[in-house]
C-alpha cells in the first residue's frame, strides 16, 4: 500500500502552508490510523474550502487508503468529497485584495493557476469512482454508503457511468436514509428523469420523498419544468418526521439545522418557504417549532417581505411554552424592523410575564419594542434606569434604541451616567442620552457640564455627543480645544467637528484634518474623510488631498475621498468615474451610491452600469440590509431608485 509515495516530488509542490514536505509522513500516519493526520491534511491539502497544488497528487493515495482496515473511511470519504468541490484561494479572496492587486494581471495569473489545481484534483477524485460505487453498494455502514453517493455526486457528471449506476441502485437499497442520499446526489444529474422523481415522490419512507421532493425544487427553480402536484405537501409533512435522517446526511451537515437546511435548499421559491414555516412553526414537536423559528432567519435576511409575511406566526411563538422557541421568535422581531409592528402587544406580553435579563427571550422583546419606539418600553426602561441598586442586565441592545421618543428616560439616564462603572456601559449610556438631546428642545444645561467631565475619561464619545449638541454646547469650548492636541486622531476629529457645530467656523480647524489625512492610519483616515461632506464647501481649501486618493488600493478611502470632493467642489465630472468602479452591492458600494443620487442628473456616465445593477436578481443578505434598517432597499432596487433620480428623462 502507499507504493510510489516517494516516487512524488513533494519538496516542489505546496499546500495551504507552504511545501508539501510532510504529506508523505501524514499519509503513512493515515494508513496507520492515526486520526490525527487526517485532521493534519484537512488543514493543508484542503483547506477551509480550498485546495493547491499538491491535493491531487495526494488524492490517489488516499483513494487507496479506502481500503486500508485501520483508516477513518467516512474521515477519508468526507475530505475527498471536500477535495472535489474545492475553490481557490485567490478568487475567494479577490474581493479582500488592494484595486491594484485585484486588478492586476499577476493575480489573474494567479487565479487561472489554482484553476488548473482545482480541476486537477477533481479530476483525481473522479478516478475513485468505481472504489466509491463498490462502497455504495457493499458497505454495511449506512453513513458510509451515504458518503460514498455524495463523493460520486461531487466529482461526476451526468454523462458518467456512474450516475447510471446511482440510479440503479436506489432501488436495490434497503436503508430509507441511503435512498434519500442517492435521490439527493442522482437526482441533479441529467439522467435522472420526471418519471423517476415522480417514483421517488411515492417511495414508502418519508426520507426519500423528502429528498424526491428537493430534486423537484431545483429542477423546477430558473426552468420551464413545473412544480409536480403534491411535492409542497410532502415537503410540509415529511420533514418535521425526516430530522433525524437529514441529520446523518453529509448534505444537511453543510448547513446550521436539519430544518433550516431544507429551507435554504428551496431556491427561489419564497412562497413556498413562508407556507412550509407558518406550518412547522405550529407543529406539535417543541424540536420542529423551534428549528422552524430559527430557520425563518434565512428568508427573513434573504427576501425582504419575509418579515412582514411572518410576523404574526412568529408573535404567536412568544407564548410558546418553549423557552428556545420564544428566544428565537423574540431574537427575528427584534430584527424585523416595522415589520414587528404588528407584534407589539404580544412583545409586550412577554416583556411583563418574564423577567428581562441577558440573552432571554424578554430581552429580545424590549429590543423590539424600543425599535418601534413603543410608550410601554419607554415607561419599563425608565423604571429600571431608576432602580437603586440599578441592574442593567438584558437591557444594552434596548438602550441603544432610545431617542427623542423615549424622554421618559432623559432624568434616570443624567443620574445614571456618573454612577455606571467606566467603559463600555458608560459608553452606551452617554450615546443614549445624547440622543435623547439632540435635536430636541431638551435644555443643553442638563447635559454639557457631565460631558464636559467625560471628556477625560471618555474623549470619543463625550465629543461626538457635544458635536451633536451644536451651539448648545458652547460651554465645552474650552474642553474641545484641548482635544485637537488628543493622543488619538479620531478624538481630534470629533473635536474638530463639535467646534465647528458650534462656532461655525470650520478654517482654523482644518490644519489638525489635513495632518490626520496626510498622515493618519486607515481607519483615521476615513474617519476625516467623512467628515469633510458635512462642512462642504467650507472645507474646500483640503481638496487637493483628495484627488491623489481616488485611486487608493483601500475601497474605503478611495469612495470617501470622491464623496467628500463632490460635497466640497460640486464637480460631478471628476467625481462620477471614481465612484463608477464601487458600484457593486457592499457597505462602500451604497455610499458610492448615495452619492450618485445626490449628484442627480449630472450623473449621467453611471446610468449603464446603474442599469445593468438594476436588472440583476440579488436576493440574498448581501443584497441589502437586515429588515431593521427599514430605509435600506435591496440592492437591485436601490440602483433603480438612483438610476431614476439620474435619469430623469427617461424616468418621465
Amino acid at each position: 500500500m502507499l507504493s510510489g509515495l516517494d516516487d512524488v516530488a513533494w519538496d516542489e509542490l505546496d499546500h495551504a502552508y507552504g511545501e508539501a514536505t510532510d504529506v508523505p509522513g501524514l499519509l503513512r500516519d493515515l494508513a496507520g490510523g492515526d486520526d490525527d493526520a487526517l485532521g493534519e491534511l484537512f488543514g493543508t491539502i484542503w483547506h477551509q474550502g480550498t485546495v493547491y497544488e499538491a491535493t491531487a497528487y495526494a488524492v490517489p493515495f488516499l483513494i487507496e487508503l479506502l481500503d486500508a482496515p485501520a483508516t477513518d473511511t467516512t474521515g477519508l470519504l468526507n475530505l475527498l468529497s471536500a477535495i472535489a468541490q474545492g475553490t481557490s484561494y485567490a478568487e475567494v479572496h479577490e474581493e479582500y485584495e488592494p484595486a491594484s492587486v485585484r486588478n492586476s494581471p499577476e493575480l489573474a495569473a494567479r487565479i487561472e493557476r489554482e484553476l488548473e489545481w482545482i480541476r486537477a484534483a477533481r479530476t483525481a477524485v473522479a478516478a475513485g469512482a468505481p472504489t466509491y460505487l463498490r462502497l455504495l453498494t457493499s458497505a454495511p455502514d449506512e453513513e458510509v454508503r451515504c458518503l460514498a453517493a455524495y463523493t460520486l455526486r461531487a466529482c461526476i457528471e451526468g454523462t458518467d457511468p456512474a450516475a447510471t449506476a446511482m440510479l440503479d441502485r436506489i432501488e436495490a437499497e434497503d436503508s430509507p436514509v441511503v435512498r434519500a442520499g442517492l435521490i439527493l446526489a442522482a437526482g441533479g444529474l441529467e439522467t435522472a428523469t420526471p418519471s423517476l422523481i415522480t417514483g421517488w415522490l411515492a417511495d414508502p419512507a418519508a426520507p426519500p420523498r423528502l429528498a424526491a421532493a428537493l430534486v423537484s425544487v431545483h429542477l423546477a427553480t430558473g426552468s420551464s419544468v413545473p412544480l409536480p402536484d403534491g411535492v409542497a405537501e410532502v415537503l410540509e409533512r415529511d420533514t418535521p418526521s425526516s430530522l433525524d435522517a437529514l441529520s446523518t446526511l453529509p448534505w444537511s451537515a453543510l448547513g446550521d439545522d436539519p430544518l433550516r437546511w431544507v429551507i435554504e435548499q428551496l431556491d427561489e421559491e419564497w412562497e413556498l418557504r413562508i407556507r412550509l414555516l407558518r406550518g412547522w412553526m405550529r407543529h406539535d414537536s417543541a424540536d420542529v417549532r423551534k428549528g422552524a423559528v430559527f430557520a425563518a432567519e434565512h428568508p427573513i435576511l434573504a427576501w425582504r417581505p419575509a418579515a412582514a409575511e411572518l410576523g404574526p406566526a412568529l408573535a404567536d411563538r412568544l407564548s410558546d411554552p418553549d423557552r428556545d422557541v420564544r428566544y428565537w421568535a423574540a431574537s427575528l422581531l427584534a430584527d424585523s424592523g416595522h415589520a414587528a409592528a404588528t407584534a407589539t402587544d404580544e412583545l409586550w406580553a412577554l416583556v411583563a410575564r418574564e423577567p428581562v435579563r441577558h440573552n432571554e427571550p424578554a430581552a429580545f422583546a424590549l429590543t423590539a419594542l424600543c425599535r418601534l419606539h413603543d410608550p410601554r418600553a419607554a415607561a419599563y426602561l425608565a423604571e429600571r434606569l431608576a432602580a437603586d441598586p440599578v441592574d442593567l442586565s438584558g437591557l444594552d441592545a434596548a438602550i441603544t434604541a432610545i431617542g427623542p421618543w423615549a424622554d421618559v428616560c432623559r432624568v434616570p439616564l443624567l443620574r445614571l451616567v456618573p454612577l455606571a462603572p467606566a467603559g463600555n456601559v458608560r459608553i452606551v449610556l452617554i450615546d443614549a442620552l445624547g440622543r435623547l438631546y439632540a435635536g430636541t428642545d431638551n435644555p443643553a444645561a442638563e447635559i454639557v457640564p457631565l460631558l464636559r467631565q467625560e471628556c477625560e475619561t471618555h474623549p470619543h464619545i463625550a465629543t461626538r455627543v457635544l458635536g451633536d449638541l451644536g451651539p448648545a454646547a458652547v460651554d465645552a469650548l474650552p474642553e474641545l480645544h484641548s482635544m485637537l492636541t488628543h493622543d488619538e486622531p479620531f478624538v481630534r476629529v470629533n473635536a474638530v467637528r463639535a467646534i465647528w457645530r458650534i462656532s461655525g467656523d470650520p478654517a482654523p480647524l482644518l490644519p489638525v484634518l489635513r495632518e490626520i489625512i496626510e498622515t493618519g492610519g486607515r481607519a483615521e483616515r476615513v474617519h476625516a474623510l467623512e467628515l469633510l461632506p458635512e462642512l462642504g464647501p467650507a472645507a474646500v481649501a483640503l481638496s487637493d488631498l483628495l484627488l491623489p486618493l481616488f485611486g487608493a488600493d483601500d475601497d474605503w478611502l478611495s469612495v470617501r475621498s470622491a464623496i467628500a470632493y463632490w460635497h466640497l467642489t460640486g464637480d460631478p465630472t471628476t467625481v462620477v468615474p471614481a465612484l463608477l468602479p464601487h458600484l457593486r452591492t457592499g457597505p462602500y458600494g451604497r455610499a458610492a451610491l448615495r452619492c450618485l443620487a445626490d449628484i442627480g442628473p449630472a450623473a449621467g456616465a453611471a446610468i449603464p452600469l446603474l442599469r445593468e445593477e438594476a436588472a440583476e436578481e440579488r436576493p440574498g443578505p448581501t443584497g441589502g440590509g437586515s429588515p431593521a434598517d427599514d430605509d435600506e432597499d435591496d440592492w437591485p432596487t436601490a440602483c433603480a431608485r438612483t438610476l431614476a433620480l439620474i435619469d430623469v428623462a427617461s424616468a418621465n
